[in-house]
């Protein structure tokens, strides 16, 4: 079992079993199934749902906090300013994602075509960092999402 231990009193606050190796092949099995259904829908599409993902997540601000403030012992008063920076990071990712994600044309002439594509690639491994895990997850989340990737996310332990 992993267990939390809250540093505001040191008891176990929460226990969780390891996954099991079928447990890891059926997420990454169902990761690779799902990935070409989402990388066909069109960017407007995945933007819609990534804003309202967002909107749901920060639905839950007050249950995060707390969540934050027991697992890694940040002052409740400070938990509000990670909720605002995931909030202003991820409506900034989706508001820039069509002027990111657009090819690149490097030299177009009689001769050559060249350009850089930004294609989804699959599957994207995330392994968040402790510390500010929603004000640093979302950096690659969100992008990884935008440009039609499917993602597991992996919180640093």
């Amino acid at each position: 079992m992993l267990k939390t231990i809250t540093p505001i009193d040191n008891s176990i606050y929460v226990e969780r079993k390891y996954a099991t190796s079928k447990e890891i092949e059926d997420t990454l099995n169902t990761s690779k199934k799902i990935f070409p259904e989402w990388r066909n829908k069109s960017l407007a599409e995945r933007k819609k749902i990534l804003s309202k993902f967002v909107d749901l997540f920060l639905k839950n601000k007050n249950e995060i906090e707390d969540e934050l403030c027991r697992q890694m012992g940040r002052p409740i008063s400070q938990c509000g300013g990670e909720m605002n920076g995931f909030e202003e990071r991820a409506r900034y990712m989706i508001d820039k994602s069509e002027q990111a994600l657009e090819n690149i044309i490097s030299k177009k002439n009689d001769e050559f075509d060249n350009f850089i594509s930004k294609d989804p690639l699959g599957t994207i491994f995330i392994i968040a960092p402790w510390n500010y895990p929603y004000n640093t997850s979302v950096n690659s989340i969100v992008p990884s999402l935008l440009s039609g990737n499917t993602v597991i996310l992996k919180h640093s332990s």
